[in-house]
């Protein structure tokens, strides 16, 4: 069974605090982007910033990770849309995303679920 989430954004408001640690979803992103995409293509940031959102929602502890590890860079994306706003201004977000964790090193049996 397929389950459809909405999420509605023009209120939406994220905390830094810790969610439930039984709940875990690892979040695997592109590493692969140079200047904005501008060289070669990075991830979609609105596409993880939705998702982000409502992992949060829920309670769930969200882990980054990419290929190499470490920083990664977004394609373009507008920094002004409500929910690129939300996760924005959260500084545990923007601290994973400076750091992600190396696919290599992750053990999948920590996680209930994995986001590509």
């Amino acid at each position: 069974m397929i389950s459809t989430i909405s999420l509605s954004v023009l209120a939406f408001e994220v905390k830094d605090i810790e969610p439930n640690a039984d709940k875990r979803v690892l979040m695997v992103l592109s590493s692969y982007g140079k200047e904005q995409g501008k060289t070669q293509p990075g991830y979609e940031f609105d596409e993880f910033s939705k998702a982000y959102l409502v992992f949060k929602a829920n309670g769930v502890n969200v882990d980054l990770a990419s290929p190499q590890g470490g920083a990664i860079e977004a394609d373009k994306y507008d920094p002004n849309k409500a929910f690129n706003v939300a996760v924005l201004q959260v500084s545990m977000s923007m601290a994973k995303l400076a750091n992600t964790l190396k696919i290599a090193d992750v053990n999948a049996k920590d996680y209930q679920g994995v986001f590509l």
